[in-house]
């Protein structure tokens, strides 16, 4: 993986440079040291070729860059106060390479900055991986927490950058890639709007490994003894199931339209549940009562299912039910279940399958990204300005 200076390293890379000078330059004469100087070392940002004024100096197996070099990149004013022996550092600039004059910086965070064009890029990548967020993006407030949440991003992959990706997640991430231009050639308007925005084939690398990167170090430090403490609790959630069931709705599922009151809908459930307790045939009055499209044509059966596929009502009626008898009327967010469980089977940790491992696994991991969002990312971020 090629390396390549981007924003949200700059804060590292800026405290790598001073650390280096208050070595070598000490306040008591300078130390003599054996270095190389490279003129025609090769730098990106943000994917994009660009240039250095001075050369790069190689010692002892690392190569650092001059700090008023990565300021001009990045559009910062670098300088140095004589009397304070002090280097000053100022965001007062805008642009970055690659980026025009008029790019406005529209939040600033511990290590970093975000430009408009930055942040557009990125929601324009998230729009197309995701097209709901179009829709985020029209509300204020939806606007800012998506903005945060991209500067947590920023951060958590700012510790895991230089990571060499396996093989595995470089595949992963190429087909990604492959999945993206076949999509975008299909689709030409929203290719035009990508386009528009400026977003690059390094664009959607970079926001694809900087997501993944993230999610991939929590999902590293999730530990087996985690991950089945976590199904300990919601072991119930992985019995398998057969279960019957006939619904009976209020509204139309397709259209919204009211079928019936909640009261119309109990009795009819109700008046169901005493057929079947009288002998009645679930196949006839599957077909005849319920307004499932999904099981009515089969006697309602749902076959040997995980109960966590469920709605909760549902769910825990599965599980709890004594098996073999048709129970009162559940109701759902979907209106009254009248149900009978035929078979209910519990797993131990060790029959668990590794999808379902890998499901509490990223779990735990999606846990643990929302309490960074939400208790330690404010603080980190010192400015956000959308207007």
């Amino acid at each position: 993986m090629k390396k390549s200076i981007k924003p949200f390293v700059i804060g590292t890379l800026f405290g790598s440079l001073l650390t280096v000078s208050s070595v070598a330059f000490a306040d008591d004469g300078i130390q003599a040291i054996k270095a190389l100087l490279n003129n025609n070392a090769k730098i990106t940002v943000n994917g994009k070729a660009s240039s250095l004024t001075n050369p790069t100096l190689s010692y002892e197996g690392k190569t650092y860059v001059y700090i008023k070099d990565i300021g001009k990149l990045v559009g910062a004013t670098v300088s140095w106060n004589a009397k304070q022996k002090t280097v000053e550092i100022k965001t007062n600039a805008s642009t970055v390479s690659g980026q025009t004059a008029a790019s406005k910086i529209i939040a600033t965070y511990q290590g970093g900055i975000v430009t408009d064009k930055e942040f557009n890029k990125y929601a324009r990548f998230f729009s197309i991986v995701n097209p709901q967020t179009s829709a985020y993006m029209g509300d204020p407030q939806m606007k800012e927490q998506f903005l945060r949440e991209y500067i947590g991003y920023k951060l958590l992959y700012a510790k895991v950058a230089e990571k060499v990706m396996t093989k595995e997640e470089e595949a992963k991430m190429n087909e990604f890639l492959g999945q993206v231009k076949t999509y975008l050639s299909q689709a030409p308007e929203i290719k035009a709007a990508a386009d528009k925005e400026g977003l690059s084939e390094g664009d959607f690398k970079h926001f694809y490994m900087m997501i993944t990167g993230a999610m991939n170090d929590i999902e590293s430090k999730v530990t087996d003894a985690l991950i089945q403490a976590e199904f300990e609790k919601t072991k119930a959630d992985y019995n398998v199931v057969s279960v019957r069931h006939i619904l009976v709705s209020t509204t139309d599922p397709q259209t919204g339209k009211q079928l019936r009151t909640d009261e119309e809908a109990l009795t009819r459930a109700q008046k169901v549940k005493g057929l079947l307790d009288a002998g009645g045939d679930w196949n006839v009055l599957a077909k005849e009562y319920s307004d499932d499209p999904g099981s009515k044509d089969s006697g309602g059966l749902y076959e040997d299912q995980q109960s966590k596929l469920w709605v909760t009502e549902f769910k825990d009626a599965a599980n709890t039910q004594p098996v073999g008898k048709t129970g009162d009327p559940v109701k759902s967010a979907f209106g009254y279940h009248v149900m009978k469980v035929e078979k209910r089977v519990s797993k131990t940790f060790d029959q668990l399958s590794a999808g379902d491992q890998l499901q509490i696994k990223q779990s735990i991991a999606s846990r643990i990204l929302n309490d960074f969002m939400t208790n330690e990312l404010p603080g980190k971020i010192t400015k956000i300005d959308l207007t």
